[in-house]
């Protein structure tokens, strides 16, 4: 459910008190409406998109005014429905949207004080998180022991949330920037956003509990708009490790003088930025971006298949044998496993990315510990932090022995 320390998020332009005077039915309008914003959200809409709701389902968590509800919000034009019924897991389900006039209003947080309802949406909540962890293991094997960052964690996305905000400019970086393919409705993103965290909402944070990453609203912006988030009102700076997946993979050399003289070859790509070096003695006719994109697919989350037979394998295997050996190795012993209720395994290979990626999270994630000590506010996005300008110096020093000490090497970071 899209809510978070008891907040459901509905369009801002809708007045529950001019619909009725319960408290109960505002909540059960909230709830239907925040279902409906959540669903859209979770398919990377832009909010006036069709979403089926199982009328037992939603009986179950409010009750036989669930059609009462809905049928009121028919009427007054706040939502609309598809005219058709679908079929979901053999039920029938009707299909809603918010009406796009009231969706592009943004949002706004509403408190739920119907304490049934609260219980409910809560209780759907932690059995959803446990949901997720249970289909990771199913998935990954071992996983990331989240309980050792848990203070990190809070400080991350709780308390370094709430010191947060964004200066004026940013919305003009949103309207303005170039849409990409995986771009829509930028403007209505925006406005969630900002509203959400005006209203000292988010998402509810999640942690991966196979790599140990963390998702929450703070990493949930383009990068063009975090260079304006503010810090206790601050200015910010964002400190990102260079060619972080590479610069990863090196730790995996064995000591050996070959190996050794392979991975100081292999460190120098990476300084130089992995990916440009490893361009220019390639012949793919792609800018730096797709580039990037072709390794992610074809080296760290591709098979062990594909690390044999595609072109930019064969290159890898060509310049770098013995770390092309390594990562091979650990794929092939490391297969997909059958996902639940699908014939076909996942493409690609998980495991090996998500090795990697372990290692980023407790080298961040040690480095929050001893901002944290400091009462230094942080925001992360997965290999990167953002402090206080002022607060620069101090973060690199602690990034930089922390990252050394976990890896042998003394790592690069991009300043934005």
């Amino acid at each position: 459910m899209f809510q978070n320390n008891g907040n459901l998020f509905i369009p801002k332009s809708v007045d529950l008190e001019s619909l009725t005077d319960s408290e109960k039915e505002r909540n059960h309008i909230a709830f239907i409406l925040s279902k409906i914003v959540f669903k859209n959200l979770r398919k990377k809409g832009d909010g006036y998109g069709f979403i089926q709701l199982q009328s037992k389902e939603m009986e179950k968590m409010i009750g036989r005014n669930y059609a009462k509800t809905i049928n009121l919000l028919f009427t007054k034009g706040i939502i609309h429905r598809s005219g058709r019924d679908y079929s979901v897991e053999k039920k029938r389900a009707r299909a809603y949207r918010i009406a796009p006039e009231i969706a592009e209003s943004g949002l706004k947080a509403f408190k739920v004080s119907d304490r049934i309802l609260r219980r409910k949406i809560n209780k759907i909540s932690k059995e959803a998180q446990k949901l997720r962890e249970k289909r990771a293991r199913q998935k990954y094997g071992d996983m990331f022991d989240k309980k050792k960052f848990e203070k990190e964690y809070k400080w991350t996305a709780e308390e370094s949330i709430r010191r947060m905000t964004i200066d004026d400019k940013a919305e003009e970086e949103i309207k303005n920037r170039k849409p990409t393919k995986m771009d829509k409705g930028n403007e209505t993103y925006w406005n969630q956003c900002k509203d959400l965290l005006e209203e000292d909402g988010g998402f509810t944070p999640y942690v991966s509990p196979s790599s140990g990453r963390l998702f929450y609203i703070g990493c949930s912006f383009f990068k063009e708009v975090r260079k304006h988030f503010l810090l206790d009102g601050e200015e910010t700076i964002e400190i990102d490790l260079a060619c972080s997946q590479p610069f990863l993979a090196a730790s995996l050399y064995p000591s050996y003088p070959e190996a050794k003289k392979e991975k100081e070859k292999f460190l120098k790509f990476v300084r130089n930025d992995f990916y440009k070096e490893l361009q220019k003695v390639s012949d793919f006719g792609q800018n730096r971006d797709d580039f990037k994109k072709t390794c992610y697919r074809d080296i760290f989350f591709g098979s062990a298949e594909m690390m044999k037979f595609t072109e930019l394998g064969k290159l890898v295997e060509e310049k770098f044998p013995i770390l092309h050996d390594i990562i091979y190795k650990i794929k092939k012993n490391n297969p997909n496993p059958p996902q639940e209720n699908k014939k076909k395994k996942k493409k690609g290979n998980i495991y090996f990315a998500n090795k990697l990626q372990e290692k980023e999270a407790d080298c961040i994630f040690t480095s929050v510990g001893e901002l944290k000590k400091l009462d230094i506010p942080c925001i992360t996005v997965h290999d990167s932090i953002i402090v206080k300008k002022k607060d620069r110096k101090v973060t690199e020093e602690i990034l930089m022995r922390i990252i050394k000490g976990k890896t042998g090497e003394y790592p690069q970071f991009k300043i934005g």
